[in-house]
């Protein structure tokens, strides 16, 4: 019988086993090496550090999510507006507005040759794949959007990434769906996209609508799910800075083509700076301009307020300064103008000679050449990748 038992003792065969304890004469010492529970003096909130890369794809981040949103917004009116009695007066407006925010090419010909002209190659050109001449579509903002999100992904909610993703697939499927995108992937980004002669234009603003609200969670989980700290204030100098910029080139349109004082006018800037519900609230009936340039210029309250936009900005700056590493430079107050340097309302209403309202030209021509230098302010100071570590964090 012995010699069948197994040499090795296992637990499946019935055997067991114990810890080995050894005996001290000396009391056991209480020392762990797990950590003690906080107390709350330990805490200390410690900004989390934002490398220069991570910096760079906040503020484009920023930037591409206020692009998309102005984008749409304007396409949207467009598109809404072309049935209406006042097409042919703003056809004009439509078309400048279209190129500046880059929408369809500046250079192309055929968007003024007609307001039908003009749709196809609006309509042409919203599929992320469809950029040239220098435009922008919506659908490479998207895109873009979708990039710098990703890049900075364990900075952003759940849902603001999902979002983020949503915006641009639905966005591009309901384009597919409508026949308006290239008809197979491998088509590359320099394949032209057909001009489509027919479409479900009521289809298509459907769509942005459904894209209008995407953006709008986009935004609003910035503004109410991200730490208020440095990548934060990235994210939100991207965004003001394109901000301003826009509605700069929006006012200086409507004043050059002289539509500003127009009813049509009004209801298109009114739109555009999201301000319609807000005016005819304070004057019911009424279409003045100097009531017009208050509440979208001036009035500090008012969150698409040239000037209220401006000087949050001005302030997220300073901020996003004095917190950033590397060598001190002149601060951003001395570049950007403060408020009260800015003309008065009164300056602004001055309809000049040719009814162009010559300082609001010069004051958004002013503000776009200023927005275009901070971006680029910005960029050369934190967002150099190959200065040495040091220089490369924000702390």
């Amino acid at each position: 019988m012995a010699a069948n038992r197994p040499i090795a003792v296992s637990m499946q065969a019935g055997g067991s086993s114990v810890d080995t304890w050894v005996l001290s004469s000396q009391p056991g010492s209480g020392f762990s090496m797990l950590p003690r529970p906080m107390q709350p003096g330990d805490l200390r909130r410690e900004r989390r550090r934002v490398p220069s890369r991570a910096a760079e794809n906040l503020f484009w981040a920023g930037r591409y999510g206020e692009r998309a949103e102005n984008g749409v917004r304007l396409c949207r009116l467009i598109l809404g507006s072309l049935e209406g009695s006042d097409a042919g007066e703003l056809s004009g407006t439509f078309i400048e507005l279209a190129a500046a925010s880059g929408l369809v090419p500046s250079a192309s010909g055929d968007v003024r040759r007609g307001l039908d002209a003009f749709e196809r190659v609006l309509v042409a050109n919203l599929h992320e794949n469809a950029g040239s001449g220098g435009s922008a579509s919506i659908g490479q903002t998207l895109a873009g959007q979708a990039y710098a999100c990703g890049e900075i992904r364990g900075r952003l909610s759940s849902d603001h990434w999902r979002t983020v993703l949503a915006s641009r697939n639905d966005f591009r499927d309901a384009l597919q769906a409508l026949s308006l995108a290239p008809a197979a992937a491998r088509e590359s980004a320099a394949t032209p996209l057909r001009r489509p002669t027919s479409y479900d234009r009521m289809a298509l603003i459907r769509a942005l609508d459904v894209l209008s609200t995407q953006l709008s969670a986009i935004s609003g989980c910035q503004g109410d799910r991200m730490t208020r700290d440095e990548a934060w204030r990235l994210l939100f100098a991207g965004r003001h800075i394109e901000r301003v910029a826009a509605m700069a080139t929006m006012l200086r349109i409507a004043a050059q083509e002289r539509t500003l004082a127009t009813p049509a006018g009004f209801d298109v800037l009114l739109q555009l700076f999201d301000s319609t519900l807000t005016y005819r609230s304070l004057y019911p009936g009424r279409l003045e301009v100097p009531a017009l340039l208050d509440l979208i210029v001036t009035d500090p309250t008012n969150p698409r307020g040239l000037y209220g936009v401006y000087a949050r900005l001005r302030s997220r700056l300073d901020e996003i300064a004095q917190a950033a590493g590397g060598p001190r430079r002149e601060p951003f107050a001395s570049q950007l103008a403060p408020i009260d340097a800015l003309p008065t309302l009164e300056e602004l209403c001055e309809p000049g000679d040719d009814d162009r309202y010559p300082a609001l030209v010069a004051l958004c021509d002013s503000l776009a050449a200023r927005m275009a230098a901070t971006s680029n302010e910005i960029s050369a100071r934190w967002f150099s990748h190959a200065t040495p570590p040091a220089a490369q964090v924000w702390s």
